[in-house]
């Protein structure tokens, strides 16, 4: 008798329906089924390694024009006094600092006005 194991009985049993087929064959037969086999398993993963890629084009492509489309969106004026802001000191610790404030006023501004976050947008005009 055989030990039990974790594999579905249905699987151990059609493993062994397929090495009593093969063992009826000639050993050059047997080779090629494998062969045939392992062939078919390799082309889809492949085949998956190129639907993945697929996505991920996809999603690059989405995102690629999301962040134009904010671009395109924002005010190049407003950007531009952010960054005077942001630059005016010549100390580099001050002017990181001051980067950070104006990404967390940039993030704060894109996230205000969304649902669920009880903000209304800015009115800058």
């Amino acid at each position: 008798m055989s030990e039990p194991s974790t594999v579905n009985d249905q699987i151990t049993d059609a493993v062994a329906q397929v090495r009593h087929l093969i063992a009826g064959f000639e050993d050059d037969a047997g080779k090629a089924i494998a062969l045939q086999v392992l062939s078919h398993a390799v082309g889809l993963a492949i085949y998956n390694a190129v639907a993945q890629q697929q996505q991920l084009y996809t999603l690059r492509n989405a995102v690629t024009v999301a962040a134009v489309k904010a671009i395109l969106a924002s005010d190049p004026e407003r950007a531009l006094s952010f960054a005077e802001e942001a630059l005016s000191d010549r100390d580099v610790v001050s002017t990181l600092n001051g980067l950070r404030e104006v990404m967390e006023d940039l993030s704060g501004a894109f996230t205000a006005g969304k649902p669920g976050s009880g903000e209304t947008p800015p009115n800058d005009g």
